[in-house]
């Protein structure tokens, strides 16, 4: 009996894996978009395109011992006063493990 029913109990333990992997990582999208306008708000420059972008996703453990999902983040930004679109378009990045921010920089020409 139990024999039959074990690929089906698998496949059903792998897609709710994958539906709570989606589900984080959507919440730790909404939280890096609000640290990536908070951190352009602070350093005078402006948020291009409204939102960051997903670029890698690796587990990593933290001070715990715990293994939680790193992420890492881009945006661009240019600042408020600038010449041309093409030549003051720079990216930053955030780097979180969790829903924790690790890290995040801007690029140091362009902060006043």
């Amino acid at each position: 009996m139990w024999n039959s029913n074990l690929p089906y109990l698998f496949m059903l333990i792998a897609i709710a894996g994958f539906a709570l992997l989606l589900w984080d990582q959507a919440r730790c999208r909404v939280i890096a978009n609000n640290i990536a306008q908070q951190v352009c708000r602070q350093n005078n420059v402006q948020f291009l395109d409204g939102t960051v972008v997903f670029q890698k996703l690796w587990p990593k453990r933290n001070k715990e011992d715990e293994i939680r999902m790193q992420r890492y983040y881009a945006f661009d930004y240019m600042p408020e006063v600038s010449e041309t679109i093409e030549d003051s378009r720079k990216t930053g990045f955030i780097v979180m493990h969790g829903t924790q921010l690790t890290a995040v920089g801007l690029a140091a020409e362009n902060i006043q």
